[in-house]
């Protein structure tokens, strides 16, 4: 029987230009890649689908992460850091109740662990301090 479980991915999407948003797309594609391999959960990352800078772009991806949110059951995030946006994300699974799990790399594999709200501080942190 398959696995019918569905992860949102939660990664940054903040390129300032061309070049940058096609890095954050390949790691974005990487992330699905590791959880769909691990678990063969199906995933979901709406900002690698609908891009662009203009404000109607962005609207319309948070209107489309709305909805595909309220239907998964786990958000992984991804990436070294989380922005102002993953933030949202985050605030928005929590209010659903849908577990939170936290997904880094190292030099010896992948560690999937639940994302801790001091986390989450120490990362409001940094993202002020660096942005």
């Amino acid at each position: 029987m398959k696995n019918s479980k569905v992860v949102f991915i939660c990664a940054p999407y903040d390129a300032k230009d061309r070049a940058d948003h096609v890095l954050e797309m390949e790691r974005v594609a990487h992330f699905r890649n590791v959880v769909e391999g691990l678990y063969h959960y199906k995933t979901f990352a709406p900002g690698s689908y609908i891009t662009g800078p203009e404000k109607e772009a962005r609207d319309f991806r948070v209107e489309v992460e709305d909805i595909i949110l309220k239907n998964c059951n786990a958000v992984f995030v991804c990436g070294s850091m989380v922005t102002t946006g993953m933030q949202v994300q985050i605030a928005k699974a929590r209010v659903l109740n849908i577990p939170i799990y936290r997904m880094t790399e190292g030099d010896k594999g992948v560690l999937i662990t639940l994302y801790e709200e001091k986390e989450k501080q120490n990362e409001m942190s940094i993202c002020k301090t660096h942005f």
